[in-house]
C-alpha cells in the first residue's frame, strides 16, 4: 500500500475495518473469470510466453527473460525480476492452471457480478495476457466503483506506481467517506 493509504489506516480506528470490507483489484492474479477453460479463453490472450505460464520445469534464465519481456517488464531495469522469476516453483505455476481447468477455486466473475462490496479495478492497456475487452464488457460488475486503464503492462503497481498509488488512494477516500 502507498504511504497515504497506511496514513489513512494509522489514524482512522475504523478505516481498516471499511477497507477489509470492500475489494480492491489491481493486477489481480486473474481477470474475473468462470474457473473452466471456457473462463481462461475468454479473459485471456494467447501471447508469445504463455506457454511458459503453466510450465513445471524451473525457469531458465533465457525462459525468465522470455516471460518477462513479453509481460510488458524491461528485465534490465528490473533484473532482480529474472532471479525471481527462476525461483518461484514450476509446480506453482502449473497448479495455478490446473486448478483453474479443475474448477477449484473462487468464480471471480460471479463474485464480481454480485458482491456488494465497492470495488475498483486498474488494468494496463498494453497488457499481453490479459484480455482487457472480456473485463471492460463482458462482465456486468454490481458495486464498481470505477474502472482506470493506465498506459502500462501486466502490473499496473510497478510500472506505474505514481499513478496507482493515487488510484488506490482516491478509491480509499471514497469508502472511507473522505
Amino acid at each position: 500500500m502507498g504511504s497515504k493509504i497506511s496514513s489513512l489506516i494509522i489514524n482512522h480506528d475504523y478505516s481498516l475495518f471499511l477497507l477489509l470490507n470492500c475489494l480492491i483489484i489491481g493486477d489481480h492474479l486473474s481477470p474475473p473469470i468462470p474457473f473452466t477453460e471456457e473462463g481462461l479463453q475468454a479473459g485471456f490472450k494467447t501471447a508469445t510466453a504463455s506457454h511458459l505460464t503453466s510450465q513445471k520445469e524451473p525457469f531458465s534464465f533465457e525462459d525468465a527473460r522470455q516471460y518477462l519481456d513479453a509481460s510488458g517488464f524491461n528485465p534490465d531495469q528490473i533484473p532482480d525480476l529474472i532471479t525471481a522469476n527462476m525461483r518461484t516453483d514450476g509446480n506453482a505455476r502449473h497448479l495455478m492452471i490446473q486448478s483453474v481447468l479443475k474448477g477449484f477455486g473462487t468464480n471471480e466473475k460471479e463474485l464480481l457480478e454480485n458482491t456488494d462490496k465497492p470495488f475498483t479495478i486498474v488494468i494496463g492497456m498494453n497488457d499481453v495476457f490479459i484480455n482487457n475487452e472480456y473485463i471492460e464488457k463482458k462482465v456486468k460488475y454490481s458495486s464498481l466503483y470505477d474502472m482506470y486503464s493506465l498506459d502500462c503492462g501486466h502490473a499496473p503497481h510497478w510500472e506505474m506506481p505514481t499513478e496507482f498509488n493515487s488510484i488506490l488512494d482516491q478509491f480509499a477516500q471514497k469508502v472511507l467517506g473522505k
